[in-house]
């Protein structure tokens, strides 16, 4: 009788069992790819990159990677600003915004490069 038992479990566990990452885990919140880089020198000294959202929505306060020639670089999106309009909350699909950035030098980013943002997973 345990044997039986057994069994429908395993088959249970080896069907329904870990997949490994969700879609969820793996797809990004946004993609924001860089048309220009801006940086104000200090005592400000900060990174901004001008595109268009290219797909998703990003908002003040998420966290995202610069995929950069040199490298991938995490970053803290301080503040969105978008033309016409100032600074918003938030930038979603097609909207042409600057981004203000933590965690990233001037070094760093340039024409070309690709912002994701980072699936709260």
């Amino acid at each position: 009788m345990q044997r039986i038992f057994r069994l429908p479990l395993l088959l249970v566990a080896a069907m329904g069992g870990c997949r490994g990452e969700s879609p969820s885990m793996s797809q990004p919140t946004f993609r924001f790819p860089v048309e220009e880089v801006f940086y104000i020198k200090p005592p400000v000294d900060r990174v901004i990159l001008v595109g268009t959202v290219q797909k998703g929505t990003v908002k003040s306060g998420d966290t995202a990677t610069v995929e950069c020639k040199g490298g991938p670089v995490s970053v803290f999106v301080e503040g969105i600003e978008a033309f016409k309009q100032g600074d918003v909350k938030l930038a979603g699909k097609g909207e042409q915004v600057r981004f203000k950035l933590r965690g990233i030098t001037k070094d760093h980013a340039s024409k070309g490069d690709l912002v994701v943002g980072e699936s709260d997973g």
